[in-house]
């Protein structure tokens, strides 16, 4: 039997350039992470609590935050 595309069952490891960092950070990390992501040149970041993964936070997040006012 001839193997197929079908048959290969990609990992995130096997798509992420080898020694690529996966950036993660706290759900009470300040806005200032934006800069970290910029420096490592990524557009996102997964945030991680005691339990684990909680989500992720993007460069479109960053972007539509109207910082023009206080909350």
């Amino acid at each position: 039997m001839t193997a197929s595309y079908l048959d290969f069952e990609p990992r995130i490891a096997d798509i992420l350039p080898l020694g690529r960092e996966v950036l993660s950070c706290s759900p009470d990390t300040p806005f200032e992470v934006a800069g970290r992501m910029r420096a490592k040149s990524v557009s996102s970041i997964v945030v991680i609590d005691e339990m684990g993964p909680v989500g992720i936070w993007t460069e479109h997040d960053a972007l539509a935050l109207d910082l023009s006012s206080p909350a």
